[in-house]
């Protein structure tokens, strides 16, 4: 069975997602395909008349990457194995606890 993975980047300015196949021969993973990024403008809908709390940033973005997951292994052989996701700002034990560039705080990113 082939073995996906999926990486996320919650980046200063964008969220980028990518999907790999792990090389059956080398163990090495080898990139498949990637999402256009999408700008958090566009994940917290840049027309709000005020900046959303913490925890609704936290709630979108948490919905922008399932939807990216969703669309990268739409279709794909096999399971994904696993998915890994990199963040700017502090995060302890699984929770971010201050990203001030995406302007969540305390949002417990590996339970989501």
């Amino acid at each position: 069975m082939k073995k996906h993975f999926v990486g996320l980047d919650l980046g200063g300015t964008k969220l980028a997602a990518a999907l790999f196949l792990q090389n059956d021969d080398t163990g090495a993973l080898e990139f498949c395909r990637a999402l256009k990024p999408l700008k958090y403008g566009e994940i917290f809908n840049a027309v709000q008349t005020k900046p959303l709390p913490p925890a609704e940033r936290g709630k979108k973005i948490e919905e922008a990457m399932i939807s990216a997951v969703e669309k990268l292994t739409a279709g794909i052989d096999g399971g994904l194995e696993a998915l890994g996701v990199a963040t700017a700002g502090f995060v302890e034990k699984g929770i971010v606890k201050d990203a001030s560039n995406i302007g969540i705080k305390v949002y417990p990113l590996r339970t989501r």
